[in-house]
């Protein structure tokens, strides 16, 4: 007897290498994946990728709560948007890694710190010029640290290393105040 699996399914299957642990704070519609995730209080900041035919159609970003999404960019083929990616040295044994949107000029940042070195696991970040207008440590709400999907971009100690896995994400070199958003609590303090 044939058996038949159904779009969801068949949806499971072709996007597997996507799948995620999804939060149930993940601000992530259904048919996305949770690509970054992590929360500030009782808000939720979302990096959510909508595959089709096996490759990212949709890159959205969103940042609030279940009620009331506050902030949503989505970057698609058809609306000329992008995400950046980067990834920052900051101490021999500490390396941010970034991703962020820019709406004017404003450019709304999302971290991940790894290496041992690091003061925080996450950050979400707003600067505005070359000033910091929100700088937030973020946790994952599973208890692992705020993490990019590696199915989604690919981050090295050399630009040779790094990728990105959608169009949506391009590599783009940028000064970003990482040194001053991941600064110890102790050199803050003056210690």
């Amino acid at each position: 007897m044939k058996q038949s699996i159904g779009l969801c399914g068949l949806a499971a299957v072709l996007f597997a290498p996507f799948a995620a642990t999804a939060s149930p704070d993940a601000l992530c519609r259904p048919d996305e994946t949770v690509t970054y995730h992590c929360l500030i209080g009782k808000k939720s900041a979302s990096l959510c990728a909508a595959p089709a035919s096996g490759e990212v159609q949709a890159l959205t970003y969103r940042f609030g709560t279940a009620e009331k999404v506050e902030l949503e960019y989505s970057a698609a083929p058809n609306n000329g948007k992008t995400f950046s990616a980067f990834s920052q040295q900051i101490d021999p044994r500490a390396r941010i890694n970034q991703v962020w949107f820019d709406r004017g000029n404003v450019r709304y940042l999302m971290t991940e710190c790894s290496g041992g070195n690091c003061t925080s696991d996450g950050r979400l970040s707003v600067v505005r010029g070359e000033k910091v207008v929100m700088n937030a440590e973020c946790r994952n709400p599973l208890s692992d640290p705020p993490s990019f999907s590696r199915d989604l971009v690919q981050f090295g100690p050399r630009r040779e290393d790094a990728r990105s896995f959608s169009p949506l994400l391009k590599w783009e070199e940028a000064a970003n105040p990482v040194e001053t958003l991941y600064e110890s609590e102790s050199n803050k303090r003056g210690d």
